[in-house]
Protein backbone atom coordinates (compact mmCIF):
# COMPACT_ATOMS: atom_id res chain seq x y z
CA UNK A 1 0.00 0.00 0.00
CA UNK A 2 1.22 3.66 -0.37
CA UNK A 3 2.27 6.02 2.48
CA UNK A 4 -0.13 8.93 2.82
CA UNK A 5 3.35 11.01 1.83
CA UNK A 6 3.95 8.60 -1.18
CA UNK A 7 0.51 8.88 -3.07
CA UNK A 8 1.09 13.00 -2.19
CA UNK A 9 4.07 13.50 -4.16
CA UNK A 10 2.66 11.11 -6.83
CA UNK A 11 -0.73 12.75 -7.21
CA UNK A 12 1.22 16.15 -7.42
CA UNK A 13 3.65 14.98 -10.40
CA UNK A 14 1.27 12.65 -12.12
CA UNK A 15 -2.65 14.99 -11.63
CA UNK A 16 -1.53 18.47 -10.97
CA UNK A 17 -4.66 19.34 -11.76
CA UNK A 18 -6.50 17.32 -10.16
CA UNK A 19 -7.32 18.51 -6.61
CA UNK A 20 -5.46 16.09 -4.32
CA UNK A 21 -8.64 15.56 -2.21
CA UNK A 22 -10.35 14.05 -5.36
CA UNK A 23 -7.68 12.32 -6.32
CA UNK A 24 -6.88 10.72 -2.67
CA UNK A 25 -10.70 9.33 -3.03
CA UNK A 26 -10.41 8.08 -6.92
CA UNK A 27 -7.38 6.08 -5.16
CA UNK A 28 -9.05 4.75 -2.35
CA UNK A 29 -12.17 3.78 -3.85
CA UNK A 30 -10.62 2.29 -7.00
CA UNK A 31 -7.48 0.21 -5.61
CA UNK A 32 -7.29 0.73 -1.82
CA UNK A 33 -3.99 2.66 -2.26
CA UNK A 34 -2.55 -0.89 -3.55
CA UNK A 35 -0.84 0.09 -6.33
CA UNK A 36 -0.13 -2.79 -8.30
CA UNK A 37 -4.25 -3.34 -8.71
CA UNK A 38 -5.02 -3.60 -12.12
CA UNK A 39 -8.87 -4.52 -13.37
CA UNK A 40 -9.52 -5.82 -16.99
CA UNK A 41 -12.86 -4.37 -18.23
CA UNK A 42 -13.55 -6.48 -21.66
CA UNK A 43 -17.25 -6.99 -20.85
CA UNK A 44 -17.85 -3.49 -20.50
Amino acid sequence: MLSTTAFAALALQCAASVHPDTAHEVARVESGFNPYAIAENTEG
